[in-house]
């Protein structure tokens, strides 16, 4: 019988309380890999690092699913590390969870989406061609949203950048997962300043992996 992914969530999941902040703490790391279902492969220090971003993804589901303060996550690095492999993991996660519903803002009575998954240079594209904008407003006030591969669009005019930081900006304080091929200091240098400020701000965490392409690991 096929279960439902409520069904398979492993009991290091299920035995998250509000009471508990879960965004420091420890996670049975094989466990975790076998949710995700992720290979730590390559040597001992690519080893190292693939642990490090499967912790960090664990802490990010279970720090959603504890009603912790919200941050941001962002996994950095070389091409072929799996990083968006694990973010599409925690994205099908939220996307079939309880936590996965619209609400009401108080204030303003608007609809607030649960979230989405967002392909940046996709909607970047769209940007260039004088279109998204209702998407880009929409990504600003989700619960959760994922933007993959930022800095892998063309962006010869800087707009696109104007637009992230705005973005960014709508997003503080809302649970966000990035994920780029770029390190820290490529987002600062070829990106924006602002961008790369913002991941380190308000107890965001950022993982940066330089590790060889999955297909070449054993």
């Amino acid at each position: 019988m096929i279960k439902t992914p409520r069904e398979i969530v492993p009991k290091i999941l299920q035995t998250v309380t509000q009471a508990t902040s879960t965004k420091n703490a420890s996670v049975n790391t094989t466990e975790w890999a076998k949710y995700f279902e992720f290979q730590i492969t390559g040597n001992a220090e690519e080893k190292k690092q693939l642990s490090a971003i499967v912790d960090a993804c664990a802490r990010f589901v279970k720090s959603v699913k504890a009603g912790d303060q919200p941050y941001w996550l962002s996994l950095l690095g070389t091409s072929g590390a799996g990083k968006t492999y694990l973010a599409r993991k925690v994205w099908r996660w939220f996307s079939h969870s309880s936590f996965f519903r619209s609400s009401i803002d108080d204030d303003t009575k608007e609809i607030i989406y649960p979230g989405s998954w967002c392909n940046w240079p996709r909607l970047a594209g769209e940007l260039l061609g004088n279109s998204g904008y209702g998407r880009l407003e929409d990504l600003q006030t989700e619960k959760l949203t994922i933007l993959d591969e930022i800095g892998a669009d063309r962006d010869p005019s800087g707009h696109v950048r104007d637009c992230m930081s705005r973005l960014l900006s709508g997003r503080v304080g809302k649970w966000t997962l990035i994920t780029s091929n770029k390190s820290l200091g490529d987002v600062d240098r070829d990106i924006d300043t602002r961008v790369a400020s913002r991941m380190l701000r308000d107890g965001s965490i950022v993982v940066e992996v330089d590790v060889s392409d999955f297909s070449k690991r054993k």
